[in-house]
């Protein structure tokens, strides 16, 4: 009897764990029927940073509007296109104040409206002049290089996006004549100045220089259009 009590206890000794340690416990798998699977997800859908618009190629700069690459009239970045005056659809021979539609007449914005917005009317589609605002973001949200681009001089100017767009110096034209190609740039917003109904908003530039500016509406302008 004793023999065996002894046996007994020395087997439950033995079970037992170690002063301090903790037993040792296998760990739960899942069954079959409970394990999942996670479900890939789903690729995340860029932004398209270039494409067309009513056959007109764009650019996402990473500003509030895409950009033209080419001036209205133009079939390259460097071409400089048609001139306008400020207001006006159509090209003509001569540009001066006797014969600009708008010049004096006050009005407001023409973005987007095709009897007065030259890209609207030529381009159709969402194509529309620039407001100001969309043209300061050129000036404050952008680098610039003066570079010469397929024989003519102008500014590369490159977004936050990384993407860049050819602003050609195509000059201006007053009256007969065509004047500063190849060292200045002009291009026309859809903002008239609201102190002067002689005169709109524009951007101005030339080597050293990228500014805003206004300027008489029949003076005859570059055109880049924009659109949402």
């Amino acid at each position: 009897m004793k023999r065996i009590t002894t046996t007994i206890l020395l087997g439950l000794l033995l079970a037992a764990p170690a002063f301090g340690q903790k037993p040792v416990r296998k760990p739960v798998l899942p069954s079959k029927s409970s394990a999942t699977t996670a479900a890939p997800s789903k690729p995340t859908q860029s932004k398209p940073t270039s494409g067309y618009i009513n056959g007109h190629e764009y650019v996402d700069l990473g500003l509030s509007v895409k950009w033209a690459t080419c001036n209205v009239g133009a079939s390259s970045p460097e071409g400089y296109g048609n001139y306008y005056a400020w207001g006006e659809t159509s090209t003509k021979s001569s540009y001066d104040e006797d014969n600009c539609k708008t010049y004096n007449v006050s009005m407001g914005s023409i973005a987007g409206d095709p009897s007065y917005d030259a890209a609207r009317s030529n381009w159709g589609g969402t194509w529309r002049l620039p407001t100001a605002n969309e043209r300061d973001e050129l000036i404050n949200k952008c680098q610039r290089t003066w570079t010469t681009v397929g024989g003519h001089a102008g500014y590369k100017v490159t977004g936050p996006s990384g993407n860049s767009i050819f602003l050609p110096a195509a000059g201006y034209r007053y009256r007969k004549s065509l004047g500063r190609t190849g060292d200045h740039g002009n291009y026309w917003s859809a903002a008239p100045d609201e102190s002067n109904t002689q005169n709109a908003y524009s951007l101005n530039f030339y080597s050293g220089y990228f500014y805003r500016g206004y300027n008489n509406r029949g003076n005859g302008f570059s055109v880049r259009a924009v659109s949402e």
